[in-house]
C-alpha cells in the first residue's frame, strides 16, 4: 500500500483549519468555560514512581505546572480544578507539593480517580458542584501535556460558541502497521491507510451536560473523553492541534518537551 503523499497530508490539514474559520459565526456567543487536569495517574511507563511524570522537571517548572498554568491563566476560563491522587495519603503529599503553586494560579486541588481516567473526570465534574457558579463548557486537558501551545486553546474556545465537543487534532504522518506482537520480533499484519487518520490532543472541550451525559454510561472504557461522546452518536469536531503539544509518557518525552520548550517560552505562557 502506498504511502499518502505530503500533498495529501496538508490537505487534510487545511479541511481540518476549515471548521475554524467557519466557526467565526457574528453571532456566536462566549461560553462560561470551566477547565478539569486531569493528574492522578501513576505514570508506570515512565519507570518512576506515582506521578513521577508530572513531577519532572521541565525548564524550572514540574511538568505539572507547566501544563495546569497553560489553562489557569486564560482569562476565558473561570475555574481550573485539578484532580490529583485519590488516596488520602498521596493527595496529602500531592498538595504539600503543588498547594502554594495553584493556588497562586487560581486553581484548586481535588481528589481524582484510583483506577481509570474517566473516573478522575467524573470526580472533577463533581467537584465543579461546589463552587456554586455557572457553567456553560468545560475543558478536559491532560496533565502530562506541558507544551500546549496557545493558539491550540485558542481554537477549542472558539469552537464551542458553535459546537458541543470539540478536539484538538494533527494529521497521522508516520506509516501505521498492525502487527501481531504475540512472539517477538513481532509480524506485520497489514499497512493501515493513513488518509484522514488524526492523532488527537488535549485540551478537548465539551458542552458541560452533554459531558455529564457521556460519564453517565454504563461503558465507560475509553482513551479520551470524545470517544465516550462519540459513543453517545454526538458529533465531535476538529480543530488545528500541533505537533509540539506532546504528551509526556515515557523519558524520551521529557527530553522531547525539554528540546520543545524554548520555542513556547515567551509566547505560549511566560517562562520561568
Amino acid at each position: 500500500m502506498r504511502n499518502l503523499p505530503n500533498s495529501a497530508h496538508d490537505h487534510a490539514y487545511r479541511e481540518c483549519t476549515r471548521y475554524t474559520a467557519a466557526m467565526r459565526s457574528p453571532d456566536a456567543k462566549p461560553k462560561r468555560i470551566v477547565a478539569i487536569v486531569c493528574a492522578a495517574g501513576v505514570g508506570t511507563r515512565f519507570g518512576g514512581g506515582p506521578g513521577s511524570k508530572l513531577d519532572a522537571d521541565l525548564c524550572g517548572k514540574p511538568v505539572l505546572v507547566r501544563a495546569a498554568e497553560a489553562l489557569a491563566q486564560r482569562p476565558e476560563i473561570a475555574l481550573t480544578i485539578v484532580a490529583g491522587p485519590a488516596h488520602p495519603d498521596a493527595l496529602e503529599v500531592f498538595c504539600d507539593r503543588y498547594g502554594r503553586i495553584f493556588e497562586a494560579l487560581g486553581a484548586h486541588i481535588h481528589p481524582g480517580g484510583i483506577h481509570e481516567r474517566s473516573e478522575t473526570v467524573r470526580a472533577g465534574l463533581h467537584a465543579l458542584e461546589g463552587y456554586g457558579i455557572e457553567i456553560d463548557a468545560v475543558l478536559v486537558h491532560d496533565g502530562a501535556r506541558p507544551c500546549t501551545p496557545s493558539h491550540v486553546i485558542s481554537s477549542v474556545i472558539l469552537a464551542l460558541s458553535e459546537h458541543r465537543a470539540v478536539v484538538p487534532a494533527v494529521p497521522v504522518a508516520d506509516t501505521l502497521k498492525r502487527a501481531d506482537t504475540s512472539n517477538q520480533p513481532g509480524v506485520v499484519q497489514e499497512t493501515i491507510d493513513r488518509r484522514g487518520l488524526f492523532a488527537c490532543q488535549t485540551p478537548q472541550g465539551f458542552d458541560l451536560a452533554l459531558l455529564r451525559r457521556a460519564h453517565s454510561q454504563e461503558d465507560l472504557s475509553s482513551t479520551d473523553d470524545a470517544q465516550l461522546v462519540e459513543r453517545l452518536g454526538e458529533t465531535v469536531v476538529l480543530v488545528p492541534g500541533d505537533a509540539r503539544n506532546v504528551k509526556i509518557t515515557r523519558p524520551d518525552d521529557l527530553l522531547l518537551a525539554r528540546a520543545i520548550w524554548p520555542s513556547l517560552a515567551g509566547v505560549a505562557r511566560p517562562a520561568q
